[in-house]
């Protein structure tokens, strides 16, 4: 459905993107924060430059995964370290913000 329509797809990740650290938070469930994580993920690897540029926003960002990467779960910390390689290779000026924020 995504790979037919891109800007579906593009006008799905400017919504639902900004929110997904909101759904993170605000769930206990271990399940529900690794599937959320997955799904962000998959944003980030599927999302081009121009949509990250408009919908990351840095200091939320680099703070977010600074805290998830002090968890204890390998998972969550594999997903992090794949979102950060992520933003990194497609948004290159967020380096600086995650470096800041002790991420790097």
């Amino acid at each position: 459905m995504f790979k037919k329509n891109k800007k579906f797809f593009d006008e799905f990740v400017i919504k639902i993107f900004p929110r997904l650290i909101q759904i993170h938070e605000s769930n206990k469930g271990p399940l529900f924060k690794y599937l959320n994580l997955v799904c962000m993920e998959k944003i980030l690897s599927f999302s081009d430059i121009q949509i990250l540029e408009k919908v990351v926003e840095l200091q939320k960002i680099s703070f977010f995964l600074y805290r998830l990467l002090q968890q204890k779960d390998i998972m969550i910390i594999t997903i992090v370290l794949l979102c950060i390689e992520n933003l990194i290779t497609k948004v290159p000026f967020i380096f600086n913000s995650l470096s800041r924020e002790g991420v790097l």
